[in-house]
């Protein structure tokens, strides 16, 4: 996914720049192995869908975990913050990541606490007020 991010063109992906490990993730896709440059740990958001905007993507964005550069890649309620270094993740994320396990262990966020709520809530609401103009454009048309 973050090669494919990496490579794309669509303004949703800018920015994703993988840089000098572009070609290795591309070669990763058909390796056995996953290089150590790239690791990922998976959380997930726990509260009620009827109260929490599920459904919301955001665009991937560039983080730094104590140092180390990574992406934070969204999928609805699921979050994978991807390592994109040669250094290992900080220990509080190392022990939860797919490179040190051999079972996926989600880690659990509360969703409200989560500094970027407030965004997936507004992009929920605009896309369901597109959506509803759509519709309405579509019947029009249709007419």
């Amino acid at each position: 996914m973050l090669w494919r991010a990496s490579v794309s063109t669509q303004d949703f992906y800018r920015n994703v720049d993988l840089g000098p490990y572009e070609e290795l993730a591309a070669r990763s896709l058909t390796a056995p192995d996953v290089p150590p440059v790239f690791d990922a740990v998976v959380s997930c958001w726990t509260e009620d869908s009827s109260r929490v905007p599920m459904t919301a993507l955001l665009d991937p964005s560039r983080d730094k975990w104590r140092g180390v550069n990574a992406y934070r890649i969204y999928f609805g309620r699921i979050m994978a913050c991807v390592k994109v270094d040669r250094r290992p993740f900080p220990d509080e994320m190392r022990i939860a990541s797919l490179q040190t396990n051999s079972k996926t262990l989600v880690v659990e966020w509360e969703m409200l606490s989560y500094k970027e709520y407030q965004v997936m809530k507004f992009t929920v609401q605009r896309s369901d007020e597109n959506a509803k103009i759509f519709r309405s454009v579509r019947n029009m048309i249709q007419l």
